[in-house]
């Protein structure tokens, strides 16, 4: 047996047989993954220049290190779609497997995995949307699934070009949260209309377009030694990912309108309304507030925390 084989051999991400490497190598690309929020968070202060990073709350901090470990995995993800296309121009594997991609995308695994830990902490302290958990959520489970029954790996290969957006929307945050997006107004604008753009050809159109190629092959039955019931899982995990890019895509939109007819420049495209609907802070810090205001006599009111008030403040 070549060195290649034997090494491709090792790391084929099948539970039914290898469940030991299965679980090691997402284990180690969560670790890898890991190590390199730390090394952004270390290199940060160079990255974005001392005086502009020691003006952001701890959290943006993080937020900012979390952004750049995403736009890094989302430049990864597109370089393995063009490959595939490249290698399957026709989309004939899309139904099929491919042991390099199988690898690919089980280091992918490793990401979402850290990727999930640090959604949950944004969500539980009102710093992302339920959409959004919900997103990677379907995204990790559909991955670690296809790799582990070697099945629907060549529709993950081609779904991943649409990461392609995701370093814009994360630009668009560093502009907002750095207080940059009045001063850089002609870049901010640029950035948001290129997202817009790309964000339907890629999410809006080109996901559906790959549901549609597949239900030419009969939703890509699933073999013989796949349980009928991963097959069913994965299909209705199609459906809620590309549901859920119609959802972001009318947030997008929303957020142009009221810019253009407003003139104000929404930090994200998500309405202020749902964010601060899925924001516990914003709700303990408007709970606070009344509280203070009831109560007050001549004290002054309780400052608000500072990441309450970025919340509450982009109306």
């Amino acid at each position: 047996m070549e060195v290649e084989d034997l090494f491709v051999s090792y790391l084929r991400p099948t539970l039914k047989v290898q469940g030991e490497q299965f679980i090691f190598i997402i284990g180690a690309s969560s670790f890898c993954w890991v190590l390199l929020y730390l090394l952004v968070l270390l290199l940060a202060p160079s990255l974005l220049g001392k005086v502009l990073w020691d003006k952001l709350s701890g959290w943006d901090k993080h937020g900012w290190v979390n952004r750049v470990v995403s736009a890094i995995h989302a430049l990864y993800s597109v370089c393995i779609s063009v490959l595939s296309v490249w290698r399957n121009p026709e989309l004939k594997h899309l139904c099929s497997s491919a042991k390099w991609l199988e690898i690919a995308i089980l280091i992918s695994v490793g990401y979402f995995l850290y990727d999930f830990v640090m959604e949950v902490y944004a969500y539980y302290y009102g710093e992302t949307e339920i959409s959004s958990l919900i997103h990677h959520s379907i995204v990790a489970v559909t991955c670690a699934m296809a790799t582990s029954y070697s099945y629907g790996v060549g529709f993950l290969g081609l779904l991943y070009l649409s990461e392609i957006t995701t370093p814009l929307l994360h630009y668009r945050w560093h502009l907002a949260v750095t207080a940059q997006k009045d001063s850089a107004r002609t870049m901010y604008v640029a950035n948001g209309l290129l997202l817009i753009l790309l964000f339907f050809l890629f999410r809006v159109i080109y996901i559906p377009y790959l549901a549609w190629q597949a239900s030419l092959n009969d939703w890509c039955p699933a073999p013989s030694d796949v349980p009928e019931a991963v097959h069913y899982v994965f299909v209705v995990d199609w459906f809620l990912h590309g549901g859920l890019q119609f959802v972001w895509m009318y947030w997008l939109v929303a957020g142009a309108y009221r810019a253009l007819t407003t003139g104000d420049l929404p930090a994200t495209g998500v309405p202020d309304r749902e964010r601060a609907r899925f924001s516990r802070r914003a709700r303990e810090g408007l709970s606070a507030s009344a509280s203070s205001s009831s109560l007050a006599t001549t004290t002054a009111t309780p400052p608000t925390s500072t990441s309450t008030a970025h919340v509450l403040n982009s109306e």
